[in-house]
């Protein structure tokens, strides 16, 4: 889960919009929706070789196919950067 309490229990998502909104204001960041953080966190995780399962239980996803499923795209990517290194580093 990405946002829990001490114990990691699910904190409740109303409370966690209003805190989010009320620091975006209090440092003067435009606002944007938490859902758009969420999606950062896990394209950024994968993107730096974190392993589906990991993004998974961090967005608390019941099924591997679900984290999958959105961020696909994001695994393809990390794919095509590790191809070229590989190439790069056997010399090709």
């Amino acid at each position: 889960m990405c946002f829990t309490d001490d114990y990691g229990r699910p904190l409740d998502g109303r409370r966690v919009r209003y805190e989010f909104d009320r620091l975006l204001k209090a440092a003067e960041v435009r606002h944007v929706r938490i859902h758009s953080v969420r999606h950062g966190v896990a394209t950024a995780l994968l993107a730096e070789g974190f392993s589906p399962r990991v993004v998974m239980d961090t967005l608390g996803h019941n099924q591997i196919t679900t984290t999958l499923g959105i961020y696909g795209h994001t695994m393809r990517e990390v794919h095509e950067v590790a191809a070229v290194e590989i190439a790069r580093y056997i010399g090709g």
